[in-house]
């Protein structure tokens, strides 16, 4: 895209969706491009369920210059049968100031996710989401429920040359299990078992 746009993908569900190949994203695989434009996309309300992929079995979303938002919806029981990201790849190169946060995700659900782990530098990527994005950015997660999801519930790392001020900040979530390259901040951590029926 060349001019700035806000892409809305909500009030949805995606189920059984398989990618085959290397196609990324089982139930959506959505990229808005163009450095010289601030995109965003916003996934609100949605149900992911039983989606399969190469990479990110659910969604894989990307925005070159701009902001991720998901919040509001339910991923379970997705998978990356060959990598990693079960549920969803959010990936965001570049993002201005405003924006306060280049990935928000909030209320939101992610279980049993299950994926090959895709094994990284000194670590193997995990089965729940992963958060890449670019220089000095950070991520917000907030009420939000992590659960039974293998090898790592969160992947988050920097790919796009780190300059240390990457983060991802975590608040009144139950996540378990967090890995890659990309510190983490928690704030009043929820622990237990969700008791899902």
């Amino acid at each position: 895209s060349t001019a700035a746009t806000r892409f809305y993908i909500d009030n949805l569900t995606f189920r059984n969706g398989t990618a085959s190949g290397f196609q990324r994203g089982g139930a959506l695989d959505i990229a808005l491009s163009g450095a010289n434009a601030t995109n965003e996309i916003w996934l609100e309300n949605l149900v992911v369920r039983n989606n399969s992929g190469y990479f990110a079995g659910g969604i894989n979303a990307y925005v070159d210059n701009g902001y991720i938002r998901l919040v509001n919806s339910l991923f379970d029981a997705n998978s990356a049968p060959t990598t990693a990201a079960a549920h969803a790849a959010l990936v965001v190169n570049a993002s201005p100031a405003a924006y306060g946060r280049a990935v928000v995700v909030a209320n939101s659900t992610f279980a049993r996710g299950t994926c090959a782990g895709n094994p990284g530098s000194g670590y193997t990527r995990g089965c729940g989401i992963a958060i890449n994005f670019g220089t000095g950015l950070t991520a917000e997660i907030a009420n939000s429920v992590f659960h039974q999801n293998q090898i790592a519930d969160l992947t988050a790392e920097s790919g796009f040359t780190p300059d240390g001020n990457e983060r991802v900040f975590v608040r009144d979530s139950l996540l378990p299990l967090a890995n890659g390259t990309m510190p983490r901040t928690i704030a009043t951590p929820v622990s237990g078992d969700p008791l899902f029926a």
